[in-house]
């Protein structure tokens, strides 16, 4: 037994046209699904980096004390000048930078010489390899 169904409609260059308009439309909300998704993250994450930012910008401009609050007066760049005028902050600089400097070089030192150990072939080798990279995981 078999059933008789109406061919299907030809389509017409209008219908072509929406069709095409359709394609168009899902393919822009799939480009832009995944910025609607993150939007709200980087406006909470920019609220909670950027209004500290800005404060702290504002206040550097302005002679403000703990004791008097609210009392505080703009100073323009005279901070920056005191600041960049005394020798101490000069020396707490340049120790700061020897001390990253040395921290970064005895981090990458003992990492490489940890990763040239666990190169070679030991015994129980992959335990300790498990157990050296189980608190990343």
């Amino acid at each position: 037994m078999t059933t008789l169904t109406a061919p299907p409609p030809v389509p017409t260059p209008e219908d072509e046209r929406m069709a095409e308009r359709a394609r168009v439309r899902r393919r822009r909300r799939r480009l832009w699904e995944p910025f609607a998704y993150l939007a709200p993250a980087f406006v909470i994450l920019g609220l909670i980096i950027g209004y500290p930012l800005v404060d702290v910008i504002r206040t550097s401009f302005t002679h403000s004390s703990l004791i008097a609050p609210g009392q505080d007066s703009f100073a323009g760049v005279s901070n920056f000048v005191t600041l960049f005028s005394d020798p101490t902050f000069w020396t707490v600089v340049a120790r700061t930078l020897v001390w990253g400097f040395a921290a970064w070089f005895f981090q990458v030192a003992i990492g490489l010489g940890i990763a040239h150990v666990l190169s070679k072939r030991l015994f129980a080798r992959g335990f300790v390899r498990t157990t050296m990279m189980t608190p990343w995981v």
